[in-house]
């Protein structure tokens, strides 16, 4: 006895050899317990609405099996419920389960079947509000959107890994957590590529002397002002300066970063307060001794790294690979050139456009320069805007 099988069945996955086997000892034993369930489809007539494991166990046993016909309104929703209720499924493969569903739905609403009202008759939990196809079938299957969604994913982005899913064999986190990956792997990839293409290209790099906010206006399109201004307190009113220049310079997605004393830190907030939306706040992990405020009785680690604006996805503790002895002899205020480098290679990309209003040594400007960033700087004291041109040109 063979029928041609309804599409609803085929979506649940056959039993293995040995449960098979099993199966089939029973009903030897046992007899046939469960009919097999018919149905008289519009389009393809009489058809195996559910039973195809214990048709294939009755044959295996030598036993004739017995039939029922199905007379409802709602033949996928009862395949489902006959199969969901005595399975043991995984939230994958329930959430396949529901994609193929939701296919089987919108086919079965096409012209000349039954109408989406009718469809659901046998199925009363389903509210009004539930009735989009991703929503409806997950609750047919007793499944989350959520699964529903991991599930399209998978199965439009990983169909190997959607097979395995299916077959019990791998979670569905676990499946879309490796498409993820897989997707990211790429993208890497791809950036990669296009990184190559700029390596080639001859990058420029400038200091020029005098105030940023003369020498520097001129600027549009900067992907990053990433700088190290000074400290002390008559310096604080050039940080609300510094927000509404880099406001103006920026690209649209351009990301102003500014490494900062803790001392005024919350005056230093406030002056940047108002342009770029703020983003996070870094931390610098120094070496050595670090910084003693006596007044504050704090011996500092670390310095934070304002950031304000857009940028790519960002690790938030950049280390410094030394005691800045070298920095600090080319200038008093002189930074770790480790630290300005990670900062650069993670804040932008090769061909785009670094900009440091508070130039000092150059150390922002070097490590643009030798990640194959374009380099702009100001500096207004003409002692260190010497030292600046002269690493710049020696590209050291």
């Amino acid at each position: 006895m063979s029928w041609p099988v309804h599409r609803a069945a085929s979506v649940f996955p056959m039993l293995s050899d040995e449960e098979l086997r099993e199966l089939a000892d029973d009903i030897a034993r046992h007899g046939l317990l469960e009919p097999l369930w018919l149905y008289d489809d519009p389009d393809e007539g009489r058809v195996l609405l559910d039973g195809r494991n214990r048709l294939r166990a009755c044959e295996l046993a030598d036993v004739e099996p017995t039939t029922r016909l199905y007379t409802g309104t709602d033949p996928i929703g009862f395949v489902v419920s006959e199969n969901v209720r005595r399975r043991h499924l995984s939230a994958g493969q329930l959430g396949l389960l529901a994609l193929d569903l939701e296919q089987l739905y919108a086919e079965s609403n096409r012209p000349g079947r039954p109408r989406k009202d009718e469809i659901v008759a046998d199925l009363p939990h389903l509210s009004t509000d539930e009735r989009k196809a991703r929503e409806r079938a997950a609750k047919v299957v007793g499944t989350s959107g959520r699964v529903v969604s991991q599930a399209k994913r998978v199965a439009n982005k990983a169909p190997d890994l959607a097979e395995k899913v299916k077959a019990g064999a791998l979670a569905i986190d676990r499946a879309d957590r490796i498409v993820r990956d897989r997707e990211a792997e790429q993208r890497r990839i791809e950036q990669a590529r296009e990184d190559a293409k700029v390596v080639s290209i001859a990058v420029r790099a400038e200091v020029r002397g005098g105030d940023f906010r003369e020498v520097l206006a001129d600027l549009t399109g900067v992907a990053a002002i990433i700088t190290d201004p000074p400290y002390p307190a008559e310096f604080l009113p050039l940080y609300a300066d510094l927000a509404a220049w880099a406001d103006k310079v920026l690209a649209p997605d351009g990301v102003l970063a500014v490494l900062s004393g803790q001392t005024h830190l919350p005056e230093v907030y406030r002056q940047l307060d108002g342009y770029r939306p703020y983003r996070w706040t870094a931390c610098y992990l120094t070496t050595g001794a670090g910084y003693v405020s006596h007044p504050r009785r704090v011996q500092s680690q670390w310095k934070p790294v304002l950031i304000y604006g857009g940028g790519p996805r960002l690790a938030d503790v950049i280390r410094s690979e030394g005691a800045n002895a070298n920095a600090k002899d080319l200038h008093h205020w002189g930074q770790d050139y480790g630290a300005f480098h990670t900062l650069v290679q993670r804040l932008t990309r090769p061909g785009q456009l670094v900009v440091d209003p508070f130039a000092g040594s150059s150390t922002t400007l070097l490590a643009a320069k030798a990640l194959h960033r374009h380099a702009i700087g100001a500096e207004i004291d003409p002692e260190h805007l010497g030292v600046a041109r002269r690493r710049i040109d020696a590209g050291a």
